[in-house]
């Protein structure tokens, strides 16, 4: 009898300990994902405050990942703001008013007059 009920609590403890971990597997998951975004986000942000800052002429290429650790996620600019989107986040940062829009993989920024463009 005892040891029926030594074994219950062994089991019981077990699958505690196996649902909490689960749980924190999938935070960290979630965390990570979060994490990658705002990179991205913040990632293009200072390319924009560059071009922004440098001379008539400016030219640069830089890429964005098409994915965030398999992750499907979107990128946009709308006024003055950069936003990224997955499915559970969403990340913004205010960047100068520029033309055109960022891409998911290859980007092409440039200024002239004056104003930066993006993939224009």
């Amino acid at each position: 009898m005892e040891f029926t009920i030594l074994i219950a609590i062994a089991f019981l403890t077990m699958i505690l300990f196996v649902v909490s971990s689960g749980k924190q597997a999938i935070d960290v998951r979630e965390k990570r994902e979060f994490i990658q975004l705002k990179d991205v986000v913040y990632k293009n942000q200072e390319e924009i405050l560059l071009a922004s800052q440098s001379l008539d002429g400016y030219l640069r290429t830089y890429q964005n990942p098409y994915n965030l650790s398999g992750k499907e996620y979107n990128l946009s600019v709308t006024g003055t703001e950069i936003i990224g989107n997955t499915r559970d986040f969403e990340f913004s940062l205010v960047i100068p008013s520029i033309g055109g829009n960022v891409n998911l993989g290859v980007n092409n920024i440039r200024k002239t007059n004056g104003a930066v463009c993006l993939n224009c």
